[in-house]
């Protein structure tokens, strides 16, 4: 049996699970700020890698790392709580789609797609964010790690997401800038596409390995599906 073309590949898929930070939002410098801004609160300055070291995990395990291996003085929850009240109101009122997302969104819903998000974000964050933009209505469902008690170094809340989007991993494309979770989710069975964020460019290459797809910018795998579906 001969091998499915790249085209045939793309356009057999039925299901579409976005990461947020870094993926459809241009957000993952707001993360950055935040962590510092924290670290000042203190008097202190961010620890170099501080950012990679917690961007795939949950609100609450950021704080734990936090607490447990900076010096931060604060406690727990009032590291969590820091920046939760400021990342809600970033992600309410101010925190952009990246050029091309609200367009891949409805071309892939166009035809025929269900669209999920798995994400560290918490409901009360992506959800407002989705509907400040006016794309919430293309999503079938949404995912967070918080959900599934693991963070993005293992498949769970894309197979979770996966799930209830009524599909097999095998039938679904994770869009993904995290080499962790690009990674983990390849290995569940999922066709991967890799997309470039320049807060985690070191990790590129990593990235690349891991992804099917592997796309500098949402633009550019807006037209490998356009192009896709026009061969149909």
């Amino acid at each position: 049996m001969a091998e499915r073309t790249d085209r045939e590949i793309l356009s057999s898929l039925k299901g579409f699970i976005f990461d947020m930070d870094g993926t459809l939002l241009e957000s993952m410098g707001l993360w950055d700020k935040l962590y510092a801004d924290l670290f000042a609160e203190d008097g202190l300055t961010m620890p170099d890698g501080f950012s990679l070291a917690v961007n795939h995990l949950k609100l609450s395990d950021c704080a734990e790392y936090a607490v447990r291996n900076t010096p931060i003085r604060m406690s727990r929850e009032e590291v969590e709580e820091f920046w939760h009240d400021r990342a809600l109101e970033a992600y309410s009122n101010r925190v952009p789609l990246k050029p091309y997302a609200a367009k891949l969104l409805s071309l892939l819903v166009k035809h025929g797609g269900r669209i999920g998000v798995a994400t560290a974000l918490g409901e009360d964050l992506f959800w407002p964010c989705l509907k400040q933009h006016g794309v919430a209505p293309l999503f079938w469902s949404g995912t967070s790690i918080e959900e599934v008690g693991v963070g993005k170094d293992k498949p769970d809340v894309y197979i979770r997401e996966c799930s209830k989007l009524g599909l097999r991993p095998s039938e679904c494309a994770v869009f993904e800038d995290s080499h962790i979770g690009i990674a983990s989710a390849k290995k569940a069975g999922f066709f991967t596409v890799g997309l470039y964020d320049a807060a985690s460019a070191e990790h590129w290459d990593t990235l690349k390995y891991h992804s099917d797809l592997a796309c500098r910018s949402l633009r550019q795998a807006y037209y490998a599906f356009k192009n896709a579906y026009s061969g149909v």
